[in-house]
């Protein structure tokens, strides 16, 4: 007998199951701060993109969020490269 099971098929991802809301926020860092990147930044501003999860279709259960942190050039090759993975080819 042969098997059909797939692994990649019976994966959910997270989108199946929270409905995110993105927001991105300029900060200042006061103390050496390590981004995403590996970089330490101090002094200077950077952006913190928030990711908010909310469960599906029961929101205010879950009030947290998850945050990455960018320098602000690497914030624009961020925003840059998720263009490129949105833009749709004929």
């Amino acid at each position: 007998m042969v098997s059909t099971y797939s692994a990649e098929a019976s994966v959910k991802r997270a989108g199946d199951f929270f409905d995110t809301e993105q927001q991105a926020v300029e900060r200042f860092a006061w103390l050496p701060t390590e981004t995403n990147t590996g970089k330490v930044v101090w002094f200077r501003k950077y952006i913190e993109v928030r990711y908010y999860l909310q469960w599906r279709h029961q929101p205010h259960l879950v009030h947290g969020y998850v945050a990455n942190r960018f320098t602000v050039q690497d914030y624009v090759l961020h925003v840059l490269q998720q263009e490129k993975q949105h833009v749709w080819t004929d």
